[in-house]
């Protein structure tokens, strides 16, 4: 008995083993102040605010006013999470839902392949192809995004259609609708593949035009209505936040263009190559990806396009499930290369291709991080961390850098530094450089704007102990915290500017 179940034995515990070692990594790095106020804790404060009444609101992202998510994106699947984090709110359950969530995807990816393969050994090796990819890794390890229900839901999609179950099928398509506003289109690419799969033009292409509509309702006329921009936030001409904003004159800027078309390629290959190219040879099971990959490859920032990022993770689910088809159709009979040989084949090509982008994001020692998990600050850190939370209290409004707001307890009015602090009761700033590999947070104008704050007569710095400093609005100013606070900012934006410079040269 246990010997025919072992695939699915294995397969659970490797889930849970990718689950446990992953939820533990971000844990790690968030009591390293390496995680970001604009992801996780946003997402926090959105639950908080629902809970408290306020709605689905949010101070954290650009445009950084008070603003209803739902105008940034449509994700009303995060209701759901309402209940759990009233039960346990911390950012820390977010953190787990989403590392075990993404995991668990590998599972309708075994029973898929199990269905297709005809053997459960096949199934699993293709599920920790699912397990071992970059794209999953680090989605799993970023801070907490709607997009970790995606991979799951994606993959039960493709489930119902390879077992034909129209329930199941509608009920996953309408999930998914609720997970992120373009993924209409990943319902118009299901509808599709089920007509073409199953030969039922009138019931496929009445989900897929369902999908269509709902996308252009969602874009034209929902997001636009809870907006403070009037339109969809991504497509706005706000330069931090409209990625698509150049769609609506693309042929203005040819070298932008350009650059579009060739960095999409190179995203394709990026993708496929790690499996010789055979899901193009099942292109109508890609049909599901459409919309991650249309976001993805238009969008002007490069990091949704990064293996370091969460934007990909579910594509991946339909690479394998189309690579799957495509072994199943085509290596199962006549082909003289038979299914393992093209298994061991795509193992050791996913493998190089796992190792080579095996530098996970935000990490100075990279995979080094993995022998020193961390489930709380410092404690130094931790001594005037909790010095601070007496002071500010539960209700202040606050300010602090992206890798510091999120060490504060979640609360309506949280601003991202050094934007709209003059609205806060509290600015909270770490004068520590974190990172080694990348940009420091602080820039130059967040100096500036500290320099200002020290001669400002409204803010006073009431707490200076371990790189932690508090200031307060119409605080009494520490004059002798104030000159030693002085002389190390003044240090730290001498290191931070050759610390980028090191960068710049490599």
């Amino acid at each position: 008995m246990i010997k025919r179940n072992a695939p699915v034995i294995l397969l659970l515990l490797l889930v849970l083993t990718s689950g446990c070692i992953t939820f533990c990594y971000i844990l790690s790095m968030r009591y390293e102040l390496k995680t970001s106020a604009v992801d996780g804790l946003s997402f926090a404060q959105l639950l908080f605010n629902v809970i408290s009444g306020n709605g689905l609101t949010t101070s954290i992202p650009p445009p950084y006013i008070e603003q209803n998510w739902l105008g940034i994106h449509f994700s009303p699947i995060l209701y759901l999470l309402v209940p759990v984090y009233y039960l346990f709110p911390h950012i820390e359950t977010l953190l787990f839902i989403q590392s075990f969530c993404i995991a668990a995807s590998a599972i309708p990816i075994f029973f898929i392949a199990k269905t297709l393969l005809k053997s459960p050994w096949y199934a699993l090796a293709v599920s920790i192809f699912y397990l071992i990819n970059p794209f999953v890794i680090n989605a799993q390890i970023w801070d907490f995004h709607e997009i970790a229900f995606a991979p799951l839901v994606i993959a039960m999609i493709l489930w119902s259609i390879i077992h034909k179950e129209k329930i199941y099928f509608i009920i996953f398509c309408s999930i998914m609708l609720a997970i992120k506003e373009h993924y209409g289109l990943a319902v118009f690419g299901a509808g599709i593949l089920w007509a073409h799969h199953w030969r039922e033009p009138k019931f496929g292409l009445s989900v897929a035009f369902s999908g269509l509509i709902f996308l252009a309702m969602v874009i034209g006329i929902i997001m636009p209505h809870f907006s403070p921009l009037g339109s969809a936030l991504m497509l706005s001409n706000e330069k931090t936040v409209g990625f698509f904003s150049w769609l609506n004159h693309p042929f203005a800027d040819s070298d932008l263009l350009v650059k579009q078309v060739v960095n999409g390629i190179f995203y394709g290959i990026v993708l496929i190559l790690p499996l010789w190219f055979q899901p193009l040879l099942s292109f109508s099971w890609l049909l599901p990806s459409i919309a991650d990959m249309a976001t993805n490859t238009l969008s002007i920032n490069d990091l949704m396009r990064s293996p370091q990022s969460y934007h990909t993770a579910a594509i991946i689910p339909v690479l394998l499930i189309a690579y799957v088809k495509t072994l199943a159709d085509r290596y199962s009979t006549a082909s003289k290369l038979k299914i393992p040989d093209m298994l061991i084949a795509t193992a050791a090509l996913v493998g190089f291709f796992s190792y080579n982008f095996a530098a996970l994001p935000n990490l100075p020692n990279n995979a080094f991080e993995l022998s020193k998990f961390k489930f709380s600050l410092p404690p130094s850190d931790k001594s005037a961390h909790d010095e601070i939370i007496k002071i500010i209290g539960p209700d202040s409004s606050v300010s602090g850098p992206m890798n510091i707001l999120p060490q504060i307890p979640v609360r309506r009015n949280m601003y991202l530094f050094p934007d709209r602090y003059e609205d806060a009761d509290y600015i909270v700033i770490n004068t520590r450089i974190i990172f080694e590999k990348r940009t420091a947070y602080f820039t130059e104008k967040h100096f500036q704007v500290l320099q200002n704050i020290l001669a400002d007569k409204n803010w006073g710095l009431v707490f200076y102990s371990d790189n932690w400093l508090l200031f307060k609005h119409n605080g009494q100013n520490n004059s002798q915290l104030s000159i030693k606070a002085a002389k190390d900012l003044q240090e730290l934006q001498f290191k931070t500017k050759e610390h980028n410079q090191k960068l710049l040269r490599k």
